[in-house]
């Protein structure tokens, strides 16, 4: 009995260490993402002329553009286009900026979570509103990435001339970000209960 409660307690502390290390890993890769995307990719593209923007073909394959040059020969792909103004450069990397913003603080709420379950107190307040706040996170920052993307495309296709070659900007909508925040606030909900549950059990002791 008394090697298997050792075994468990073993086996917790290697758990709650992964736990913090794993924490420290995301936050160190959200800082990463919001320095690379607002500050490296920004500015080594706005120090040339070209820009790079999602898109559509309104057809089955992405047609071929002169002056231009598309990533993908499927549906959609990356439209990179030379010799663009410098606000087509700027507004090509606002969605990279604004999604890792986004990243950062979805890193930071998770940060928060992982370090409050590796110390033993996962069923807290904090964590409940760390997880609403991520589930907003993931939409908010998901819609408006592609809200940014889509008018980046919108424009710089409108600007150069390539509006009506069978290219069109990327959809704003996509069930995806619903799932996923629908799903972080069922976990929500569960570790409300959790720690009502809890409070419940110290009102008993």
């Amino acid at each position: 009995m008394a090697a298997r409660s050792g075994v468990r307690l073993s086996s917790a502390r290697v758990s709650a260490a992964v736990l913090q290390f794993a924490a420290g890993v995301v936050l160190v890769a959200g800082i990463f993402s919001a320095v690379v995307g607002v500050v490296i990719a920004p500015a080594y593209s706005l120090g040339g002329d070209e820009a790079r923007v999602a898109v559509v073909a309104t057809g089955d394959r992405l047609p071929s553009v002169e002056s231009a040059e598309v990533s993908s020969d499927s549906w959609s792909g990356d439209l990179s286009i030379k010799g663009v103004d410098h606000d087509h450069v700027f507004l090509s990397v606002l969605p990279i900026a604004f999604l890792s913003l986004a990243t950062l603080a979805g890193c930071i709420a998770v940060f928060g979570l992982l370090r409050d379950i590796g110390s033993g107190r996962p069923f807290t307040n904090k964590n409940v509103t760390r997880l609403v706040a991520l589930a907003g996170i993931v939409l908010g920052g998901w819609l408006g990435s592609n809200a940014l993307e889509h008018a980046a495309s919108d424009h710089v296709l409108a600007g150069t001339g390539l509006s009506g070659t069978g290219l069109e900007p990327p959809p704003i909508f996509s069930l995806a970000p619903f799932a996923v925040a629908c799903l972080i606030l069922a976990v929500a909900v569960a570790f409300a209960r959790g720690r009502q549950i809890q409070d419940d059990v110290a009102g008993l002791v």
